[in-house]
């Protein structure tokens, strides 16, 4: 299980699969090297940066995990290896959103990090954690986030993609930024719940309905599989959040293959949100504002790819 390289004076690789469960376990295995070492009052920090980096792999990779903890002198390196090649994105979060902070929290609190792909056979995303004085003052979170904000307001925004030959070209018109931010954490917090109801867990499955486990374990795959790319924050949208922006003109090229996939996506959650309005779940049914806004996103799609013009959103920006 351990090894030593010459990165680190202690280094221990750690297997996990890719199930909700690998992230506890992934602190613990934090805590065991940084325990007892020279290092550990950097523990809590670290366990918080392996938390994130793993719960993105298990939910946007869904492959075999590769965890490494090593420290060497006064740094503490994290690597979080997966088969996906997909590369990870920072995203800034509204301040209701019931998911983590991922990437941007890791960006935050760590004094580095970044991801190193291996030719097609996955990535490594890896963070490094140093010891500094002691009359450094105690974590703040919601102060290093806010930080990491602001150093990054001025970026500029990505240039829209468009459209190929194989596909047709659908623009939403006047999309609300904040309530697109929103949907996307909806999203990710149903996602979230559903692999974890698709966790194999004897205490908990018994007591969970068929339909909801079925539904569960069909949008938990499909979420990791084919769906990722049309689940992923778009960075157009980011970007116009980061600029303060309260609507973004989207342009897209869509496939009938992916036409249908969004159709199906969305009567899975629909169907998944009649559980949560039984209090099935611990996710909120989707608020009436989000669903409008998800409705007005599909029919765009499906009419403009039927030779519509686009209608621009005319509901509300937050």
């Amino acid at each position: 299980m351990g090894r030593s390289n010459s990165l680190s004076a202690r280094s221990v690789v750690t297997d996990l699969a890719p199930e909700p469960q690998s992230a506890p376990l992934a602190r613990k295995a934090v805590r065991d090297v940084l325990g007892g070492s020279p290092l550990a009052g950097l523990v809590d920090a670290a366990e918080l940066c392996v938390s994130e980096l793993v719960t993105n792999a298990v939910l946007h990779a869904g492959t075999a995990i590769q965890l490494e903890v090593g420290y060497a002198a006064s740094v503490v390196r994290l690597c979080v290896r997966d088969q996906s090649p997909n590369a990870p994105m920072l995203v800034r979060h509204t301040e209701t959103a019931s998911t983590g902070r991922g990437l941007a929290m890791v960006a935050a609190v760590a004094d580095d990090w970044g991801v190193l792909q291996h030719n097609g056979r996955g990535k490594t995303v890896w963070c490094e954690l140093r010891e500094h004085s002691p009359s450094t003052p105690d974590l703040d979170i919601a102060a290093v986030v806010d930080a990491w904000e602001l150093s990054t307001a001025d970026d500029p925004p990505p240039v829209e993609s468009e459209p190929d030959a194989t596909t047709s070209p659908v623009l939403l018109q006047g999309y609300p930024v904040l309530l697109g931010q929103r949907l996307q954490e909806h999203y990710e917090a149903v996602v979230r719940e559903c692999q974890l109801l698709a966790a194999p867990r004897p205490d908990v499955l018994p007591r969970v309905p068929e339909r909801l486990l079925e539904l569960a374990l069909t949008l938990a795959q499909r979420y990791t599989e084919e769906l990722s790319d049309l689940a992923r924050p778009d960075p157009r949208r980011v970007a116009a959040h980061a600029h303060g922006l309260s609507v973004v003109d989207l342009t897209y090229g869509v496939s009938p293959q992916q036409l249908l996939r969004l159709r199906t996506w969305q009567q899975i959650l629909d169907d998944v949100d009649t559980f949560s309005r039984r209090g099935d779940l611990l996710a909120p049914a989707i608020p009436q504002t989000l669903a409008l806004l998800r409705g007005w996103a599909i029919d765009q799609f499906t009419r403009q790819s039927q030779g519509a013009t686009a209608d621009p959103w005319g509901g509300p920006l937050s």
